[in-house]
């Protein structure tokens, strides 16, 4: 029986590039959910989403290829822009995307675009190529990353200035990754120096109430030899 995941989702990706985003985030890692886990919920999940297939029917290998496009995308974002480790994933993409026809187009501002061929699966491909493309012209592609967390690796939007997001929400993974390191360290911090014993605020030192006895001593003259 799949885990439960506390309900907080990761940050969002802008516009259409979400759709990618939620698609590629159908496996949950920590949970081993998987929300296209068959035929018949792929599609339900591309109804909601208004890609039904014109025939209205998700077969065996129109699943087999989602899973494979899936997984590809994943290794894609998980490379950051870098050389893809997973050279598997990446044969399987681009098999999957092999008979998806692209063909240029100029609207009537004279804007050149490219335009699916073909219906079924294969539009629904052609939909997710042209987002990711249109994300690769605006830089918004490399915004999509992989969460460090090894039990989680969602895809999360880093809409930080410098692009030095980790976590798919910081509430969540980077809480719980920090909490994790800070424990490792023990009860000093600033590994190689002098331990420092970290104290908590909420401490408090007790005070010892002078008893009455001591007070009237106090408050006697001093004796007189």
């Amino acid at each position: 029986m799949p885990k439960q995941r506390a309900d907080i989702p990761p940050l969002p990706a802008p516009g259409e590039l979400r759709l990618i985003q939620a698609f590629v985030n159908t496996y949950d890692l920590e949970t081993e959910e998987d929300r296209i886990g068959s035929p018949q919920v792929l599609a339900t999940w591309l109804a909601r989403r208004q890609m039904s297939l014109a025939d209205g029917e998700v077969n065996d290998p129109i699943w087999q290829s989602a899973r494979t496009v899936r997984q590809g995308l994943h290794a894609v974002i998980a490379a950051g822009g870098g050389v893809v480790t997973e050279a598997s994933a990446i044969e399987g993409l681009n098999q999957a995307l092999r008979d998806v026809q692209l063909m240029p187009r100029f609207d009537h501002a004279g804007a050149l675009f490219l335009q699916g061929q073909r219906s079924g699966w294969h539009a629904v491909l052609a939909r997710m190529i042209l987002i990711v493309s249109d994300a690769v012209k605006t830089g918004r592609w490399r915004r999509l990353k992989i969460c460090r967390n090894a039990t989680c690796q969602r895809v999360f939007y880093d809409s930080s200035r410098n692009r030095s997001g980790k976590w798919c929400t910081p509430r969540r993974c980077g809480n719980r990754i920090n909490l994790k390191t800070y424990r490792s360290r023990g009860p000093t911090y600033m590994r190689g120096k002098k331990p420092v014993m970290i104290l908590d605020h909420r401490m408090t030192v007790p005070v010892r109430r002078p008893s009455p006895e001591s007070l009237r001593a106090s408050r006697q003259p001093p004796h007189e030899d």
